[in-house]
This record gives C-alpha cells, structure tokens and sequence, in this order.
C-alpha cells in the first residue's frame, strides 16, 4: 500500500480528520460526485477522491497501489491542474496557511490540455 492510499483510508475513517480537511482545507471525501466524467486518453483511470465548495472535484491518478499515484484537481470551469506528486504533499497543500479556498491559480489548464479531447 502506497502513502496516498494509506492517507485517504484515514481521512475515510476518522471523521475529525475528515471534518478538518473539509474546512478550511476544501477537501471534502464526501463530495466525490464530479460535474463531469474525465476519461484520460492514455486509459489510465482517474478516481474521485474529494471535491470542494466551489464544485471542484480531487482525483488520484493511476491504479490503486501503483507506486506513483498523483493528484490533479479539475474544477467546474472546465480548468486542472496537478497538485501534488501524491495525496500526502497535496494535503500538505490545501492545508498550508496561505492557502485561500475556492481562488482558481494561474497554472490551471483547459481539461482538453491534459485529458485530450476525450472528455468520456
């Protein structure tokens, strides 16, 4: 078992953790409903893993296991963006005390970018 993996099962079992995270960390397990379906070109699977106020959704890229397991995050704009090497640095990110909820940052790009044309 991976360190994300290992992550998200606490954050799925203990509901403090879960709550802390939610606010003001915007990274609700809760909310993995996506706005849209996002298939990669390469078939690579894209898993849900949270979502945020602002109706974006968290995904763990790859298969669950896999040594590298990266996080992108694609808000309801049709914008991503990767946000950590793994789910522990992009905790370590929406957790940071600079971070500001909901402000998309300038390095997001259209889905198309890094999805393809293949939005599923």
């Amino acid at each position: 078992m991976t360190a994300s993996d290992d992550l998200l099962r606490r954050i799925e079992q203990e509901p403090s953790l879960a709550t802390a995270l939610a606010w003001p960390g915007d990274f609700d397990v809760e909310r993995r409903d996506p706005i849209e379906k996002l298939a990669l070109p390469t078939g690579i699977p894209l898993h849900p893993i949270a979502g945020c106020g602002a109706g974006g959704t968290y995904y763990l890229y790859g298969e669950a296991g896999a040594e590298e397991r990266p996080v992108l995050y694609a808000d309801s704009e049709g914008q991503a963006t990767l946000i950590g090497a793994d789910l522990v640095e992009a905790i370590a990110a929406r957790t940071a005390p600079n971070h500001v909820p909901h402000v998309p940052d300038d390095e997001h790009l259209p889905y198309e970018l890094l999805f393809g044309n293949d939005l599923g």
